[in-house]
């Protein structure tokens, strides 16, 4: 859920004050929310208000939508400090990807050659340019590999996020006697579609060696719980 507006959390669920209409207080709300729900008394603004607050759970932000209203210079750990000087009790700091993994450590290559495998019908034995220094052996049995194709390239040590079952790490193996040392990446092995017809084929202008996380323009959000304290004035 985009983080288009101030988002409490109560009881595990988001609350999106724009979604809220004239509805029943919720036990999550603000004080001055609340002007908005019940048109009454301010005696019984504030004891709806006092109400509320007493089973106030604690409240989610987003770094990035912060960063959206404030001119912040600080990283999302340095912003913690400041938000529990300030009386905003930061309980637990957690990276958020829109992506499981975010894409880390994949890099855009390009298949320079293709040819059959020796010892198996369905696999092919390429190599493959990262930018590195030297070309990357790697064994693809995808239908679609080919000479020329720009890839995802997931290089030794790279963890992937498969879209069903656990992480697993690229290791330099053997595969039917010959070496490979990566993978060429199908969608569902990393978590960004459900096909598993092929590996991803990018676009032909795409720079080789570039980070598939910028190519997808996938970039991490940070997410705070703050613990409230409805009896502080200066944190209400």
């Amino acid at each position: 859920m985009r983080f288009s507006t101030l988002l409490f959390l109560s009881k595990g669920s988001f609350v999106d004050w724009r979604n809220l209409g004239h509805r029943p207080c919720p036990k999550s709300i603000h004080f001055m929310e609340l002007l908005n729900f019940y048109p009454t008394s301010v005696r019984s603004l504030q004891s709806k208000f006092y109400l509320c607050a007493s089973k106030i759970c604690e409240m989610n932000v987003s770094y990035k939508w912060l960063k959206n209203f404030l001119d912040i210079d600080k990283t999302p750990e340095e912003l913690s400090l400041i938000l529990t000087d300030i009386g905003l009790e930061v309980e637990v700091l957690e990276k958020v990807q829109s992506i499981p993994g975010g894409l880390d450590g994949l890099v855009v290559g390009e298949v320079k050659s293709c040819e059959q495998h020796p010892n198996a019908d369905k696999l092919r034995i390429t190599t493959v340019d990262v930018g590195g220094e030297a070309l990357l052996n790697i064994v693809c049995g995808a239908p679609n590999v080919r000479t020329g194709l720009k890839v995802i390239v997931a290089q030794v040590g790279t963890v992937c996020h498969p879209l069903a079952g656990e992480p697993f790490k690229i290791t330099k193996s053997k595969i039917r006697g010959e070496v490979s040392e990566g993978m060429l990446c199908g969608e569902d092995e990393i978590g960004l579609g459900t096909s598993h017809a092929g590996i991803v084929e990018l676009d032909a202008a795409t720079a080789i060696g570039s980070l598939v996380k910028d190519y997808y323009q996938i970039s991490d959000d940070y997410r705070y719980e703050i613990g409230l304290t409805p009896n502080r004035a200066d944190a209400a």
